[in-house]
């Protein structure tokens, strides 16, 4: 099929063991799938767009937590997974679209919250 056509393999793109990547490989990987993906599909993944796919990937991600207790029947406890690592990907691609430092961010934003949370109330040893 197209997809297939496009993409061979999957080796290289999604490699098995993700947990020893830098948060600048796995983005890079994703936005050289998204760049293919669009060529495919002959897209611009703007703000725009790159933001409605992160709310469908959240609104996936929020319909398996509903399901969990609500409808167990219908709770898929590896969709949770895929969902999860869709969000993650997809905000990767968007900090890729607002120019961000991911690594520099981050850091940022737990030393924003050590202090905010823990200094201030003396847990200081996380």
């Amino acid at each position: 099929d197209n997809f297939r056509r496009h993409f061979p393999s999957k080796k290289g793109l999604c490699p098995e063991n993700v947990s020893k990547m830098e948060i600048e490989d796995i983005q890079k990987r994703v936005l050289e799938f998204e760049r293919k993906w669009a060529d495919v599909k002959n897209v611009n993944f703007d703000e725009q767009l790159t933001l409605i796919h992160l709310m469908e990937e959240l609104g996936e991600l929020a319909q398996q937590v509903f399901y969990r207790k609500a409808k167990p029947e219908k709770f898929n406890e590896e969709r949770v997974k895929e969902e999860i690592c869709g969000v993650l990907l997809t905000c990767l691609c968007m900090a890729d679209r607002l120019k961000m430092n991911i690594p520099e961010e981050l850091n940022k934003k737990l030393k924003e919250l050590k202090e905010r949370y823990l200094y201030k109330n003396n847990h200081n040893n996380i």
